[in-house]
């Protein structure tokens, strides 16, 4: 993806909070930057359900979201030159289901924390492949609570999480 792209896709999702921000009551909460991706031409916001999408990607400024997985995946190796400096070369993934099954959140925004609430998947995992870098997950919102005592250094990954951990990922930080 051309940096002319990525503008392009920014510029684009701003423009598409401002318009739901008119549509909002006077102090209404407005999506977190992120939290609107593109699916299929449709813009959604993630926080309201991902519709018919099953697998999403995100940079933490944008977002897109996908019928499947491998979907996903050809749309990643299709930008991976352009995201090749920004991110790690491989993504945190996130699945909804054990085993990697379910829904998918591929998050690629590193050193930050990434709260999962803005992406509709607070509470949700249930397995995840770390990618490259080494990743942390936390129980509460912007890494507050208790962070994953499993491993999450870069190349793991776990079909379930520890006891006591499934559904309550809350925030993801990729170093």
């Amino acid at each position: 993806m051309t940096t002319s792209t990525r503008r392009a896709i920014a510029t684009l999702a701003t423009v598409a909070i401002a318009l739901l921000s008119l549509s909002q009551p006077a102090g209404a909460a407005q999506p977190a930057p992120g939290a609107i991706a593109d699916f299929e031409g449709t813009m959604v916001d993630l926080t309201e359900g991902w519709g018919g999408a099953t697998a999403c990607t995100t940079d933490g400024v944008s977002t897109r979201c996908f019928a499947t997985e491998s979907q996903m995946d050809q749309y990643l190796a299709s930008s991976a030159p352009a995201r090749l400096f920004s991110d790690c070369a491989s993504s945190l993934r996130l699945y909804s289901n054990t085993s990697f099954g379910g829904s998918v959140l591929n998050l690629s925004a590193r050193g930050f924390w990434l709260n999962l609430s803005s992406y509709g998947f607070d509470n949700v995992t249930s397995s995840y492949i770390v990618g490259a870098c080494d990743s942390i997950l936390a129980s509460g919102s912007g890494g507050g609570g208790s962070w994953y005592p499993g491993s999450t250094a870069a190349g793991a990954s776990s079909s379930s999480m520890l006891a006591g951990w499934n559904d309550v990922i809350s925030s993801a930080y990729i170093a």
